[in-house]
């Protein structure tokens, strides 16, 4: 459904109309004269959206039948097919109101989905998401929460929700204090390996890493050591809650081996301690990337993703 409705809008809101279309309803058995009539005008753009975006002609055609013969989301009005372009506009209008309302939409969109979208439209839906769903940027309700729960919460709300846990995070650990002067603060740094390590992903897995922060079996058995992850298992760590914290921790140690030199800590998150004081090629080349995250999503006006700067706006304090 999602991939329609993104190339949908993508296309349509092109006529920049917002209304919706005649005030009369139709029956189902004029819907079922409608819905065959609507496929024929939407192939053609169907096919091109499918060219330009990657997505399948013929799941457009599917999806856009399945969300028209869905009546239960509010009533569809009735369309003059003999005016193209007003089709085209009622249906650029239905596909806003899914983009805006429709939970399930919000629920099944990864935060960086949102970027395909006008900006207007893209902040209108963050904004309604964050009045419907804020209860999951605060503390008390994080620690109420195992893993499989996060999948129940939109893409760009999880999204402010790890960066509001960074943030917290990088406080309480005093993580901050490595960066008194910097350029750089503590919570841009860790966002940007965070982004580097699972580009905000809740359950990614490579090799024997895991979660949000990918922490490695060799990482969670040193984070045991210390109280606070004394019983940490791997399956807590797909607890995005749980792995930033991990993963705050044991970036914070890397600071300190790394006698607060900011470049070997970065390598030493993902490389180990002793690589990036070599500073071996896999070291500066994941430096690399973990510095061109955060000047591309995490720094500045000038992002590569106008959700992530809308929603890191939102949330972090400053």
């Amino acid at each position: 459904m999602k991939a329609c409705i993104i190339g949908a809008v993508l296309y349509l809101t092109s006529f920049n109309t917002l209304g919706f279309g005649d005030s009369n309803f139709i029956s189902d058995k004029e819907l079922e004269r409608i819905v065959p009539n609507l496929m024929e005008l939407v192939t053609v753009e169907a096919k091109n959206l499918s060219n330009r975006y990657l997505y399948d002609s013929e799941g457009i055609k599917n999806d856009l039948m399945m969300i028209y013969s869905n009546k239960g989301i509010f009533s569809i009005p009735k369309y003059d097919f003999v005016d193209y372009k007003k089709n085209l506009k009622d249906t650029a209008n239905y596909f806003t109101y899914q983009l805006l309302y429709n939970e399930t939409v919000w629920k099944d969109m990864f935060w960086k989905e949102w970027d395909a979208l006008p900006l207007n439209i893209m902040q209108r839906a963050v904004d309604k998401q964050f009045a419907d769903y804020s209860i999951y940027l605060h503390p008390s309700q994080w620690k109420s929460m195992n893993s499989e729960e996060w999948d129940d919460v939109p893409g760009v709300i999880k999204l402010g929700a790890f960066l509001k846990m960074i943030e917290i995070e990088s406080i309480e650990t005093k993580l901050t204090d490595y960066f008194l002067g910097s350029e750089l603060s503590a919570k841009q740094v860790m966002a940007g390996i965070i982004l580097t390590e699972s580009f905000m992903f809740r359950n990614a897995v490579w090799n024997d890493d895991k979660g949000l922060t990918q922490i490695s079996p060799y990482a969670k058995n040193k984070l045991k050591n210390y109280p606070d992850f004394k019983h940490l298992k791997k399956i807590d760590l797909f607890n995005p809650y749980v792995a930033i914290k991990a993963g705050t921790k044991w970036f914070k140690n890397a600071l300190e081996d790394a006698n607060g030199n900011l470049d070997i800590a970065i390598s030493a998150y993902n490389t180990g301690i002793n690589s990036a004081k070599r500073n071996t090629k896999y070291a500066r080349k994941y430096r690399s990337v973990v510095y061109d995250r955060i000047l591309d999503y995490v720094v500045g006006d000038e992002t590569k993703s106008a959700t992530f700067k809308y929603v890191r706006n939102k949330v972090w304090t400053d």
